[in-house]
């Protein structure tokens, strides 16, 4: 857009205070950044040419605070980004280029304050705001240069200059209004990124991991005959589940178990508690956990065993399950069955999935994905 307004409006001394402009709104970004906490490779060397984190003193101390939430920095965007589209304007209204160009002696006073606030109060230069206000002595000098030589009238007339000069105000507040909700969505997003980022580091610590979990209800974890039972029996950790067979949350809880599985093998084993109702035979959830029952009963390995459950989480279909894991036999799994829905009714299971870790429930505030940054550390507290 500069490129193409030094074509409409070829004014060297007027496209050079444009370009300050650009300049200026690009130096201001930067500043901005620094202040939220964001610095590009290029911005540190550039900090870092005046001094070792003098960028962060300044615009972080009390004097960079600012007023009314606007701070220097803000301040500078909206200035910049103003003075800068309404140049491109002025490049086919001229009038409009008489406020911007008047309001740059505005710049003398930002400069003065700027300059001995880093010198006398902080005692630490900013690289950025030392460009900021090289790029506002840029356009003092053009301001001067047109002023002196009466060129600021042959755009406009003083006695019509209060019309460029409001709608240079209207910018301004117009800019305000856009940008600083913008601003503030910036400042909650990176909080929450800090925030989220402590977070996961008090999740993967297993000592406040233990000091919860010890708290936590407990529950049976015996390894029955023919369990339901993916992993080694002998896994330092053993994660018993509760599930419904036709339970959303529970077929995508049980992939994340099987991925916890191949990627600890050895360390951590599945077992899973079905929810049925052996007194109802009609009861979808009784159908499918007696085929699942009946089909484990007749497996030869733990492989084959993780396949047949994977296969049922995934489709959740018992005719297309049914198809590829048909029974050679109607083995009698009542027993079985009903020690599925007495062990839940035990447990007080009332959602699924429920987890418990070595025969305590998973802390409320964990999920079972958790245990993935933990295992180094859990596979010796838990024995």
């Amino acid at each position: 857009m500069f490129a193409a307004s030094v074509f409409i409006y070829a004014n060297v001394a007027i496209n050079i205070f444009g370009f300050l402009s650009l300049a200026g709104l690009a130096i201001s970004i930067a500043a901005l950044g620094t202040e939220l906490g964001y610095q590009s490779k290029l911005v540190k060397q550039v900090c870092g040419t005046v001094g070792n984190g003098g960028c962060e003193k300044v615009l972080g101390s009390k004097f960079a605070k600012g007023f009314a939430g606007i701070t220097p920095a803000d301040a500078s965007v909206i200035y910049f980004a103003a003075q800068f589209i309404l140049y491109l304007v002025g490049c086919f209204y001229n009038p409009i280029l008489t406020s911007i160009i008047t309001i740059a002696f505005v710049g003398i006073a930002i400069t003065v304050w700027s300059i001995y606030t880093q010198a006398i109060k902080v005692k630490e230069w900013c690289a950025l705001c030392l460009c900021i206000v090289a790029v506002l002595v840029g356009q003092i000098t053009i301001a001067s240069y047109l002023q002196f030589n009466n060129k600021l009238t042959s755009l406009t007339p003083n006695s019509q200059l209060l019309i460029p000069l409001t709608v240079f105000a209207i910018t301004l507040l117009l800019l305000t209004i856009i940008y600083l909700p913008i601003k503030q969505l910036i400042k909650t997003n990176t909080k929450n990124k800090q925030e989220l980022s402590s977070f996961k580091k008090w999740k993967t610590d297993a000592s406040l991991f233990l000091a919860q979990w010890e708290k936590e209800p407990s529950c049976d974890n015996t390894i029955w005959e023919n369990d339901l039972l993916i992993g080694n029996a002998d896994a330092p950790i053993r994660i018993t589940v509760a599930c419904n067979p036709y339970c959303g949350p529970c077929a995508s809880a049980h992939k994340k178990l099987d991925e916890l599985v191949e990627k600890h093998a050895g360390k951590i084993s599945v077992q899973l508690r079905l929810l049925c109702n052996p007194a109802n035979a009609v009861d979808k959830r009784t159908i499918a956990t007696k085929a699942i029952l009946q089909q484990a009963d007749v497996l030869n390995s733990n492989g084959e065993l993780k396949a047949m459950l994977s296969d049922w989480f995934e489709w959740m279909n018992y005719e297309k399950w049914n198809a590829k894991w048909k029974m050679q036999k109607n083995t009698d799994v009542t027993n079985i069955l009903q020690k599925h829905e007495v062990w839940n009714n035990e447990a007080g299971i009332t959602h699924t999935p429920t987890f418990f870790v070595n025969g305590r429930a998973l802390p409320g505030r964990y999920d079972i994905k958790d245990i993935d940054k933990m295992v180094s550390q859990l596979e010796y507290a838990l024995v």
